[in-house]
Formats: structure tokens, C-alpha cells, sequence
């Protein structure tokens, strides 16, 4: 038994058809949404959509629902997705459950050639001169006059080509005439056994995360946690601190429930652990923590922003310590620091971030002192003491160059054109790149060709030849070689090029001797990294 798509828009649009606050937002790439309504032209099975009708629903996202006009609400719990993006290009504007500056202009601009069949999003050289381009949005509010179309044009075959249309045209209108499946949730079910059939639902066909589920439960407790959670997003992220919903999700269920794995926290809290009351009381100390945390890592671990951390996770137990600490006192704040160096750097959350966050959570909890992650990361990870092979063919997308970027701050190192200091900068001219000291163009000319060559793209690119300068520092040096550069560097800002762990020595600062500097500065990296996490510990 279905419903069919016309109907179920008309719904939506009369708030008949809602969205609880505790689903996801609209997350959907432009590809996805082609490929739904190409799906749907070729009449390809596209899903099932699941509906709870209740008297007595949940919170519901904007508002959106309206019990006066309809004695009982139908709620949509899984399907958003498809019928938000069929909404948005058949309609024209934004389903009445969100607003408009929640859903990009961008999934207005979806097109369809009327003479090919195919739907794609709008590119000007593509579309502007060809008259068989139209909007779907403008297809479906007023449909193009296949006669007036094909006598406008100079083509040999005018029957053949307008019957072709014809045709198109009745299979694009035919998708508002196909039904999709409904699966209903009983209508006596309370607001958690509807969230529960939501997630057995979802583990048949593709998944929700554990994370979408438990802000689901979240969400259900207490509705304006998302909206909450959203706005301190944006004052984060207003500080170069860039995280998601994913991330304060785990945060709260690793403070409440005392486990790193949200999969656990599902199973053990819907029951009876989480409330609205709870949850607030948590989020009333996460909240101050997260302004705290900020200022920490920007005033004593040098990490100015998300771009310094290759995993936000490696903040979860440092979180989970504070929920339980407060504040970070003599004696943990360097060991913390270093376990938070070193488990970026070893990639501890690369592999296996569930149980990785689980045994360290527990541990946090269990021992309540950062030595207790450090024997963790020691034991599954190995050594955090580096060489210069550690650095080998190692390029910017390793955390040992965030790595490196840190020292470099706390040695004060500033840019070589302009003397400011290696932190948070403002103005796209002062914004930081990752400079090569040998320019590619300079290296090019002595057989460092980096196209198709994949160990000389390696050399060239690899951390000992990078360095962070602003965006007017770099510009300022360009294709310079190093041996002419870098003395008027040494010149202007004396001790800059040490605190920036180049070598002294100025032979190597020659283009022939470049795989010299490279081998001498990993050292250095790797020497100076090694140095500076001992002085921690002690």
C-alpha cells in the first residue's frame, strides 16, 4: 500500500505531513537529489517511507504542523530526504518544516532537457544557448508548448523530435502520479517506541549513524537540544574551531552514560538513564567547558583551530576529564597536553574510533589522570618518540605537520615577510598557506618533475620542505631560491629561520643540495618534537 507523491507534497505543504525535531537536518548532496528524480523518470524503485499518525506528537521541526485542521498529525520518521528534494524542485521553495536559509539556493537550480531525457543542476555554458534546457521547477509550474518549441527551431525531423519531447514531458509528469510504499508505526506507540521502529527500520536498508540516533533519543527527552546544540556551533566555529553535531552528540553521551562507544550508549540509556533533566544538567557544565577547552587549546597547546587537529575526537576523554575536573591544575595540564600531541600524531583515532573511545573514556573515568591515556596510547600505539624516518615522504596531510606548525608557535616563530606571529590571523593577504621553501618551479628546473614522477611529487612536497607563511608572505617569496631568500629572511627577522627549524648551515639552502636540507631538517623536526614532549613530562 502506497501513497502517491502528489498527495504526499500536498500534505507536507498543508502541514498534514511533519518532521520531529529529532531527525537529522537535510543532508542530501545535489547528486543525490539527481539521481532521485532520474530514478523516479525511469521509474527505478526508489525506497519506502516510514509514518507514525499520533494525537499526541512529538516536538516538531519549525513548528510546522497544524492539529486544528487535522485530527490526528502524521508524522515522518524515515524519507525526509526524498521527499524534501522532491519538495524543493517541484514546488520551488523550502518545505514548510525548515526554513529558507536552511536549504542552499543552489537545490532550486536542477534542470531537465526535454529532447535527451537527462536531469542535471545548471552550468551556463552548458544550458544558456540551448533551448531544449529547461527548470524543473519551471517545468512543472508551467509546462513548455511542445508545438511553439519545435516551430521556433531549425531542425530537419520537427515530428520526430517534438513526439520525443512529448513523450518526456508525460514521464516527467508522471513521477508526481508514483507511489511510495508507507510503513506506519502503530498508532498507540509512545514517542520512544516510534524512535526504536525508526532505528530497526534504518538497520535494514542504508543506516542512520549511532550518532543520528542518539541525538534522535537526545532530541526526544528535551527538543531544543539540537537547536542548542546548533547555535554554540556557530559561536565555535566563529573562534576557527569547526565541529558538527556528530561531535557534541558524543560529548554529552560520553559524559552521561561514562562509555566512548555510542553504540553502547544506545543500548543502555533509552530505557530509563537519559531526561530532559539530565541532559540539561550536562549540558549546562559542557557548555562552559567547550569556552574553556578553546582557550586552552589556543593559549597553551598552540592548536588555534579544527584545522590544527587531523580528529576532533582526540577531545572527547580531555572533555570527559574536564566534566569531572573542571579545570586542568599543574599537575595534569602537561601531561594532558602531551597524551593530546602524541595521539594526534600516532593517528590513535584513525583506525577504530569506537573502541579507541571507549577504552579511553574508561579509563578517564576509572583513573581520573591523563598518565592513564598516555599508558593506553603507549600500549596500542607505540612509542611517541619520533626519528627523522617518522618525517620520510610524509606530507601536509599528516599530523606531524600540524605537529611541526605547533613547536614553531611556541618557539615564537613569525612570518618571514610581514613579522607576525605564526597564530590566528585575520584578512584573507594574512591568511596562513603551507609554503614550499624550495618553490616547485625552482625544484622543476633541476629534475624534480612532480607530473607522473610519484617519488619525486613525494620529495618535493613532503613536511621538510613546508613551512606556514601568510598568504602575503608566500606571494612575497613566490619562485625566489632559498640561498637568495632566505638571508634577507635572517636579516630583517634575526632568529626567525631557527625558531622555523631551518638549517643553518647555508650550503644546504642550494637548490643542488636539496636532498641534504630535507634529510638535515627531519632531523631537526623529529630532534626538536622529541624534545619538547619530554620537557612536558618533566
Amino acid at each position: 500500500m502506497g501513497d502517491k507523491i502528489q498527495d504526499l507534497l500536498e500534505e507536507i505543504k498543508y502541514k498534514q505531513l511533519v518532521l520531529p525535531e529529532f531527525q537529522r537536518e537535510f543532508t542530501w548532496s545535489r547528486t543525490q537529489v539527481k539521481d532521485l528524480f532520474t530514478s523516479l523518470y525511469r521509474n527505478y524503485p526508489t525506497g519506502s517511507l516510514l509514518v507514525w499518525e499520533t494525537d499526541n506528537p512529538p516536538k516538531i521541526k519549525n513548528d510546522a504542523f497544524d492539529l486544528e485542521s487535522v485530527r490526528r498529525v502524521k508524522v515522518l520518521l524515515d524519507g525526509q530526504q526524498r521527499l524534501t528534494s522532491l519538495y524543493i524542485n517541484l514546488y520551488g521553495e523550502v518545505p514548510p518544516f525548515y526554513r529558507e536559509n536552511e536549504i542552499s539556493d543552489s537545490y532550486f537550480e536542477l534542470c531537465f532537457n526535454v529532447k535527451t531525457g537527462i536531469f542535471k543542476y545548471y552550468s551556463q555554458r552548458e544550458m544558456s544557448n540551448n533551448p531544449f534546457w529547461f527548470s524543473v521547477i519551471e517545468l512543472y509550474d508551467s509546462p513548455p508548448s511542445v508545438f511553439q518549441l519545435v516551430s521556433s527551431l531549425e531542425i530537419e525531423d520537427k515530428e520526430k523530435t517534438g513526439n520525443m519531447i512529448e513523450k518526456n514531458l508525460e514521464k516527467t509528469k508522471g513521477i508526481l502520479q508514483q507511489e511510495y510504499p508507507t510503513q506506519k508505526v502503530p498508532t498507540k506507540s509512545d514517542l520512544k517506541e516510534a524512535i526504536k521502529v525508526f532505528d530497526l527500520i534504518n538497520s535494514q536498508g542504508t543506516p542512520l549513524t549511532n550518532a543520528d540516533i542518539s541525538l534522535a533519543y537526545m532530541t526526544a527527552e528535551w527538543p531544543e537540544i539540537r537547536r542548542i546544540f546548533k547555535e554554540k556551533l556557530n559561536t565555535l566555529a566563529e573562534e576557527n574551531f569547526h565541529f558538527d553535531l556528530t561531535f557534541m552528540t558524543r560529548a554529552i553521551a560520553s559524559i552521561l552514560s561514562g562509555r566512548g562507544s555510542l553504540q553502547q550508549f544506545n543500548e543502555a540509556n533509552i530505557k530509563k538513564d537519559v531526561t530532559e533533566s539530565s541532559l540539561k544538567k550536562c549540558w549546562a557544565k559542557l557548555d562552559k567547558i567547550l569556552n574553556y577547552l578553546v582557550n586552552f587549546l589556543q593559549n597553551k597547546a598552540f592548536i588555534m583551530g579544527t584545522e590544527d587537529l587531523n580528529t576532533p575526537y582526540v577531545l572527547i576523554p580531555v572533555i570527559v576529564y574536564l566534566y569531572n575536573n573542571e579545570y586542568f591544575d599543574s599537575n595534569t595540564e602537561k601531561t594532558m597536553l602531551y597524551w593530546i600531541y602524541a595521539a594526534l600524531y600516532l593517528r590513535r583515532f584513525s583506525a577504530s574510533l569506537e573502541s579507541s573511545l571507549e577504552q579511553d573514556v574508561n579509563t578517564i573515568n576509572e583513573n581520573n589522570h591523563p598518565k592513564s591515556l598516555l599508558d593506553n596510547l603507549k600500549e596500542e600505539e607505540g612509542n611517541p618518540i619520533l626519528t627523522a624516518g617518522s618525517l620520510d615522504m610524509r606530507g601536509v596531510e599528516h599530523p606531524l605537520y600540524n605537529m611541526m606548525c605547533v613547536l614553531i608557535r611556541v618557539k615564537g616563530a613569525v612570518d618571514w615577510n610581514n613579522g607576525l606571529p605564526l597564530r590566528q590571523t585575520s584578512g584573507d593577504e594574512f591568511k596562513l598557506e603551507r609554503h614550499h621553501i624550495f618553490p616547485k618551479s625552482i625544484l622543476g628546473k633541476h629534475g624534480w618533475n612532480t607530473n607522473g614522477n610519484h617519488y619525486a611529487r613525494k620529495r618535493v612536497h613532503e613536511i621538510a620542505n613546508r613551512i606556514p607563511l601568510t598568504r602575503e608572505g608566500n606571494m612575497s617569496i613566490f619562485n625566489k631560491s632559498p640561498k637568495e631568500y632566505l638571508p634577507i629572511v635572517e636579516e630583517k627577522y634575526p632568529g626567525a629561520l631557527e625558531k622555523s627549524l631551518i638549517p643553518q648551515d647555508r650550503r644546504l639552502w642550494e637548490v643542488e643540495n636539496y636532498e641534504d636540507f630535507l634529510r638535515e631538517r627531519r632531523t631537526l623536526i623529529a630532534k626538536e618534537i622529541n624534545k619538547f614532549m619530554e620537557q612536558l613530562l618533566d
